[in-house]
């Protein structure tokens, strides 16, 4: 952002030679002061003497080859006569010189920049810089007696320099005290001069004759009228015919000046009579005969602007006044970017302003204003900041259903609506700000924001703080939510702890605690699911077979009511050490009671899976004899077996006991899991001799061929006496 703040205050008026000194690389002795600072700089090779703030009465003397002497902050009254010739910077401000007479720098006509600031300089004579014709920067700021009447001689006398650059005569009449006109007269000279910047700030001027801004140089870039009373008139036109103009400071225009208990007893004159020099016929007064007419526009007022205008201040003034309808012009295309139209009392913004397309910035706020009409902005399309905080446009804004007042800003990316009394916005309000990226509503009274933003894909900042706001709609938040995935996007709600509790709350990232309670149900549910299967293992299983053996093409639908439905009388259930023993016990029982007996290695089915060939003869076997020993236990198919058999009598058979327990070794029972404890409760067991003795496993096999041919009432009961 360019900005013109060395016209607005003296410390940036500073010569070079200030920056110069700063960049110290040798101590060496070259004053007759032994407290002068002495340096070099290497890039340029000028030598320069550092004299400030030593309470010195008069210069001391110098090296001849010392052509920077700075000399600030000291109680020199004379202006220093015994300097080296060739002397190029000085800066003597800041002491109490208050004369500077034809003969005090005739002898320093090297001399480039030079600054009397902040003297007492009462007069400056006429010729004082008559042979500086290498002056490019001449200071003679905040000498508040000098008063503006030294013009007359400066600009002569500098009228005969082509290298004069910089001019500043900020503050040099008094704070309080008769307005001033600047006449012609005043800078008549300076009109062939190549000068860029020119400061009068803080003169107390009112008016300038018409003719003046056209006299000055075609060369002048930066020109500062500001704090003085400046009032409307008719050199308002002539601002168009400074061609080279950049910036133009016309700021704190009647500015009220705070007065000072000290200021009572400070007595300060700036009177004078009309200072003009006895230098002949050349002092005549010239007057542009290309200058702009004045044509008034009974519709449109027409401000003729500087061709290269950029920034334009004109701010901080006490003019109370409306913005009508008014057109900048100049000659070619206006090149105006910034505005800067704050803390005025503009109450009313009527416009259009046209011929403003460049305008990048404008700056409004603090106004009082309370109005702006639907087609203020309609030539500023390209308008890119603007501000219109600390104002009074909360009605007006209310009453823009339409969406009128911003419909062409098409190209803003920043609004400052802060303190503007809003209750309410309507929804079409920002309907055309696609390309906004910072919208701050800041310390109003709003009770509801339900403007639509989804078209602001570019938004980076929304300040709601310090309003009156409950909650966000859920449009509002959505879009808040979409727009914040693409980029960041700073929410201000502070302020308003409700709001930024839910907001806190819904913009909240809960993806650690979805992943942890996500992580735990399963868990959970897993651990549970996992133990109903464990549970239900053998059930599970069983139904799974037995639904596999039901839709078999050749197998015959049993419905296990009849022992014709049967193909076994019983199925033997033995360990694979046993099989001798088992083998001799199934002749025996088929041969002398006439059973069918099914034994794995003789009656399954080859190709058949073993898990479906143990369902398939429990299903069709009227018993499930197991051979309980130690091998039997220890063995996962016998395993098997037993709790198939076992989920044979309570699924398929109603609840009848088919399970026969044959226990070899007693020592089998005492490991039998839990589970089964309730065969051996309810004597589901018989218990081959220990003896070997013929006649007692005679009997053995007759008690189990008569339970294996038993009905289940029988079967209790021959188990029962078995068991005995």
């Amino acid at each position: 952002m360019k900005q013109m703040l060395y016209l607005l205050h003296p410390v940036l008026w500073v010569l070079p030679m200030v920056v110069l000194m700063l960049t110290e690389k040798e101590t060496l002795k070259c004053s007759s002061n032994h407290n002068c600072t002495c340096y070099k700089r290497e890039d340029s090779g000028i030598l320069f003497a550092d004299c400030s703030n030593l309470k010195l009465q008069s210069a001391p003397l110098f090296n001849d080859e010392v052509t920077g002497i700075i000399l600030t902050h000291n109680n020199i009254s004379e202006f220093p006569v015994s300097l080296p010739q060739n002397i190029r910077y000085l800066d003597i401000s800041r002491n109490v010189i208050e004369t500077v007479n034809e003969t005090s720098l005739s002898n320093y006509k090297a001399l480039h920049n030079i600054s009397l600031s902040a003297n007492r300089l009462k007069s400056i004579e006429l010729g004082s810089f008559l042979n500086s014709r290498y002056l490019t920067h001449l200071d003679v700021s905040n000498n508040q007696e000098l008063t503006l009447e030294v013009l007359v001689n400066i600009s002569h006398d500098i009228s005969y320099s082509t290298s004069i650059r910089v001019l500043n005569l900020e503050s040099v009449q008094c704070t309080y005290g008769v307005s001033f006109i600047i006449w012609k007269y005043h800078i008549s000279d300076l009109k062939n001069t190549q000068l860029e910047q020119l400061n009068l700030a803080s003169n107390r001027i009112n008016s300038l004759e018409l003719g003046v801004l056209s006299t000055l140089p075609k060369s002048l870039k930066h020109l500062n009228l500001a704090n003085n009373v400046l009032s409307f008139g008719f050199y308002i036109i002539e601002f168009g015919s400074l061609h080279s103009l950049i910036t133009m400071n016309v700021s704190f225009q009647s500015k009220f000046h705070q007065l000072k208990y000290k200021d009572f007893f400070n007595v300060c004159n700036d009177s004078r009579t009309r200072q003009i020099g006895n230098y002949g016929s050349s002092h005549s007064i010239v007057t542009d005969s290309n200058k702009t007419k004045i044509s008034l526009v009974s519709s449109t007022v027409r401000l003729y602007i500087p061709p290269s205008l950029e920034i334009f201040y004109f701010h901080d003034n006490m003019y109370k006044m409306t913005l009508e309808k008014f057109a900048f012009s100049s000659k070619g295309p206006p090149k105006i970017t910034h505005l800067y139209f704050q803390n005025n009392i503009i109450y009313q913004l009527n416009g259009p302003i046209s011929g403003a397309n460049s305008v990048r910035y404008m700056d409004l706020s603090n106004n009082f204003c309370n109005f702006i009409s639907d087609y203020f902005f309609d030539d500023l399309k390209n308008l890119s900041y603007l501000d219109l905080s600390q104002n009074v446009l909360g009605k007006v804004l209310e009453d823009d259903n339409s969406g009128n007042t911003f419909r062409n800003l098409v190209n803003l990316t920043t609004l400052n609506l802060r303190s503007n009394r809003i209750f309410r916005l309507p929804p079409a309000i920002f309907r055309n700000l696609n390309q906004l990226e910072t919208l701050v509503i800041s310390d109003n009274s709003l009770s509801d924001f339900s403007v639509p933003i989804g078209n602001m894909q570019r938004l980076k900042r929304l300040d709601l703080s310090n309003n009156q706001l409950l909650f966000l709609d859920e449009k509002t938040r959505n879009a808040i939510d979409s727009l914040s995935r693409k980029k960041i996007l700073h929410v201000n709600v502070t302020g308003i702890d409700n709001l930024v509790q839910v907001m806190e709350k819904h913009c909240a990232s809960y993806i650690v605690t979805i992943v942890i309670l996500t992580s735990l149900i399963f868990i959970t549910l897993t651990t549970i699911f996992g133990r109903i299967l464990y549970r239900y293992r053998w059930k599970l299983r069983y139904m799974y077979y037995v639904a596999r053996e039901k839709y078999r093409d050749n197998v015959e639908n049993l419905d296990g009511t009849t022992g014709s439905s049967f193909h076994f009388d019983a199925f033997v259930s033995y360990a694979e050490k046993d099989r001798r023993f088992v083998i001799k016990l199934v002749k025996q029982l088929e041969k002398e009671h006439n059973l069918k007996l099914c034994i794995h290695h003789r009656d399954f089915i080859p190709g058949t899976g073993i898990a479906e060939n143990i369902t398939n003869a429990i299903h069709n076997s009227r018993r499930t004899v197991t051979i309980m020993t130690s091998h039997f236990l220890d063995s996962y198919w016998c395993m098997f077996e037993l709790n198939m058999a076992r989920m044979e009598a309570i699924y398929s058979r109603n609840g009848e006991n088919i399970l026969i327990l044959v226990v070899l070794e007693k020592l089998a029972i005492a490991n039998l899991p839990f589970s089964f404890i309730d065969l051996i409760e309810s004597n589901s067991y018989q218990e081959f001799p220990e003896n070997g003795d013929d006649s007692e496993e005679s009997a053995f096999r007759l008690k189990l061929a008569a339970t294996l041919k038993s009905r289940e009432g029988d079967f209790r009961t021959s188990s029962s006496n078995g068991a005995a």
